[in-house]
This record gives structure tokens, C-alpha cells and sequence, in this order.
């Protein structure tokens, strides 16, 4: 008897609730259409999940505030982008973390025609105290988040 009542209460459960956040493939990350940051080598590392930005004798360009972008200092920019996976359909429940600041209900990605696209946009700011940068994407509530990492190459300068 014990074994139908823990059955009968917990198999709905489970069918209803799931057995918790949902894995999706991992997006490639590539440099934004504008190329914030400059003439920058940029390489994606598939299997690390890292961008890697810059190297030897590269200058990292910078930028005035621009209250559009969220960018509310002036600083060393680079741009990325990621297409969000095909099966994310929750545009509005996501959330992404970037250098410890969190953007919530999916206003990481792009708006084009005053409609959000399936393409995240991040404009970290960089320096040389600031070289390496994670970030964690949860695309959509029930999702696990997923984390790359941004990564300026030795022998990259800054504009002042």
C-alpha cells in the first residue's frame, strides 16, 4: 500500500514539474556586425565555450557613454553576439550575468523594428585589470544556465 500512495503522489509530480532544468547545445559566439573594440583578432573556442580577443601589438578602441547601449562609463569595449538555441522560444524569461551584473527578462537581445530577435548582444568593458570576463546565459526559465568566457590575449593594449 505504501508503494502505491508514494507512486500516486509522486509520479505526478515529477510528470508536471519535470525533473528540473532542461540541457540545450551550446551557440557560437562571434564578433558583433559592428566590431566594438576595433581591428581585433577574434577566435571561438567550441568545446571551452571561450571568445578570445586581441593579441600582440592589438588596441582594444574606446568609447563614450552611451545610454542606449547601457554603457553608463566611458571605456575599453569589445562586442559579441550569440544566437540563442532554435528550440528558445521564452525571449522574455531569460536572463544573462556579465561581469557580476545581471540583465533580466531577456533584455540582453538585440531590437530590430521594435521587436526583440533571437540574437544576444554584450559590450563588456575590458582593461588591463580586467582581461578575462564569464558569462552566464540562462536563455529562458527552465533552461540551465550555460557559461562562456571572454578572454583579451596577452599583448593586447587599451586606447586611452
Amino acid at each position: 500500500m505504501k508503494k502505491i500512495v508514494f507512486i500516486a503522489f509522486i509520479l505526478p509530480l515529477l510528470l508536471l514539474g519535470g525533473c528540473g532544468s532542461k540541457d540545450i547545445a551550446y551557440s557560437e559566439m562571434t564578433r558583433d556586425s559592428q566590431n566594438i573594440g576595433g581591428d581585433l583578432s577574434f577566435e571561438f573556442d567550441n568545446i571551452t565555450h571561450t571568445a578570445y580577443f586581441g593579441g600582440q601589438g592589438e588596441i582594444v578602441e574606446k568609447y563614450d557613454v552611451d545610454i542606449s547601449r547601457n554603457w553608463l562609463e566611458s571605456a575599453n569595449r569589445v562586442g559579441l553576439q550569440i544566437t540563442a538555441p532554435i528550440n528558445i522560444s521564452d525571449h522574455e524569461s531569460g536572463w544573462a550575468k556579465l561581469n557580476n551584473e545581471k540583465i533580466e527578462g531577456g533584455n540582453f537581445y538585440s531590437i530590430v523594428n521594435g521587436k526583440r530577435t533571437n540574437t544576444a548582444m554584450f559590450y563588456p568593458a575590458v582593461s588591463a585589470d580586467v582581461q578575462r570576463i564569464d558569462l552566464t546565459i540562462v536563455w529562458q526559465d527552465g533552461i540551465k544556465p550555460q557559461e562562456y568566457t571572454i578572454v583579451i590575449r596577452d599583448g593586447t593594449s587599451f586606447a586611452i
